[in-house]
């Protein structure tokens, strides 16, 4: 993720977007199942950034 979403800050692209969300997926659900909830915290502060990128505003600020 430290890598993906500076480059998709610099220019936007589907399949880096797709590869991000499906890594976000995989992470969450690794972290949440070994209770890592600082882990969790980091990577849903990527996940709204990476929707705010997309356009979804509403959805990232929740």
């Amino acid at each position: 993720m430290n890598v993906l979403i500076p480059k998709i800050d610099r220019k936007p692209e589907f399949r880096d977007i797709f590869t991000a969300e499906e890594l976000l997926h995989e992470l969450l659900a690794y972290y949440e199942e070994q209770h890592e909830h600082i882990q969790q915290t980091l990577l849903l502060m990527d996940a709204s950034h990476l929707a705010d990128i997309q356009g979804y505003r509403i959805e990232a600020y929740r």
